[in-house]
């Protein structure tokens, strides 16, 4: 009985052994099947949009590189961000000028938090979070 039948090509290929071991994590990853690194889930902005969400994207992806298996979204307004970050484990959502609210899953926790500690919010939830096994990781 033949329970998994595995085929291996050899060919030549303009790309490194580190390029095809890279490529092959995105694609677990890309797959769910293995989290070898944060996911992250952003909108592009809109008219809505009260803050610069580009660099808190980029901000948000420094601060939380360490972390993972999680899937952590930047969504610009309240007013799509939601729905669109539905499978999110945690979210940072524009909700106001210079307001956000920090997202566990589909559930706000922290509502009209100052921008300028939002970031903070949201790493202090995942944190509080991982230690009381609330959340577990996808790994």
């Amino acid at each position: 009985k033949i329970d998994e039948i595995s085929i291996e090509l050899e060919m030549q290929s303009p790309y490194t052994k580190n390029d095809i071991d890279r490529f092959r994590r995105e694609l677990l990853q890309a797959s769910r099947r293995v989290f070898f690194e944060p996911e992250y889930v952003a909108c592009p902005g809109c008219g809505r949009t009260l803050f610069n969400i580009e660099s808190v994207f980029s901000e948000v992806k420094k601060r939380t590189a360490h972390l993972k298996g999680y899937v952590i979204a930047v969504m610009g307004c309240i007013v799509n961000g939601p729905g669109e970050m539905a499978d999110a484990d945690y979210g940072y959502v524009g909700e106001g000028k210079n307001k956000v609210s920090i997202y566990r899953g589909k559930d706000p926790i922290f509502r009209a938090v100052p921008e300028e500690i939002a970031i903070d919010k949201l790493l202090e939830l995942i944190e509080s979070d991982a230690k009381s096994g609330i959340f577990m990781p996808h790994f």
